[in-house]
């Protein structure tokens, strides 16, 4: 059980205004237990004694932590061992293609060679058409008129 002189038991607001002196004392090995609505709510204790009443060194434990400022970022952290490849060696179907049609076991129909289809008669060669012009005559009005150009 901790003992505390009377005059180091003080309600929240009376240390509030007398922070650094409290802080100054308990630096030299005082404690101060705070109270609010007078009940004891905390103790403000000297580190060294905080060890002291623990079993646990404070320095020496600081000690066996790595800082923040050394760890390396988890982004930046490279695997030990390589990993497989992510792909294998058969293609997997995409799950939104619809499945493929069963092989059936029969063969394939063979098929016929393509050929171009035939071609229809061109234009007569050039200046054939402008050689010879044709007579208009008003017998066949429904043939257009040719002109000499």
């Amino acid at each position: 059980m901790l003992e505390v002189e009377i005059n180091k038991i003080l309600p929240l607001t009376e240390a509030r205004d007398n922070f650094s002196k409290i802080v100054g004392e308990v630096e030299q090995g005082e404690l101060y237990v705070l109270t609010k609505n007078g009940k004891p709510a905390v103790a403000i204790i000297n580190v060294a004694k905080l060890e002291e009443m623990t079993g646990q060194h404070l320095k020496e434990r600081a000690k066996s932590q790595v800082p923040i400022s050394k760890q390396e970022p988890i982004s930046n952290v490279q695997p030990k061992v390589p990993l497989p490849p992510v792909h294998s060696s058969s293609p997997q179907p995409s799950p939104s293609a619809p499945p493929l049609p069963p092989k059936s076991s029969s063969p394939a129909p063979n098929p016929s060679p393509i050929t171009s289809p035939p071609t229809p008669p061109g234009p007569p060669p050039f200046g054939e058409h402008f050689d010879k012009p044709k007579p208009s005559s008003p017998s066949a009005p429904d043939e257009p008129a040719e002109m000499d150009i």
